[in-house]
């Protein structure tokens, strides 16, 4: 086989291989960024000497024993048993 007839097709295989994996590089950075912000907005809202936690969906002051905002039913960083429960109410479609 001519070695110029293989470069031909080899290519633009190779080329894509390489923007593939670049785009994934780039999904899972964006990803891990998003997760690292979340993590920082939910351990800055707690707020232990006024004994409240702020909701990072709706804003709203709840007490620090809430599992669930009192306005928006999310879920607020530091609550007591949302894992177990999976998710939010409103997220089950309980409210």
């Amino acid at each position: 086989m001519d070695p110029v007839v293989v470069a031909y097709w080899l290519l633009p295989i190779v080329a894509f291989v390489l923007f593939l994996g670049a785009y994934t590089y780039f999904v899972y950075r964006r990803l891990d960024q998003r997760a690292t912000e979340l993590s920082k907005r939910r351990e800055a809202a707690i707020d232990r000497e006024s004994g409240s936690v702020v909701c990072p969906d709706c804003g709203a002051e709840n007490d620090l024993g809430y599992t669930y905002c009192r306005r928006c039913v999310g879920e607020l960083p530091g609550g007591a048993n949302h894992r177990r429960t999976g998710g939010s109410p409103a997220r089950r479609g309980i409210v």
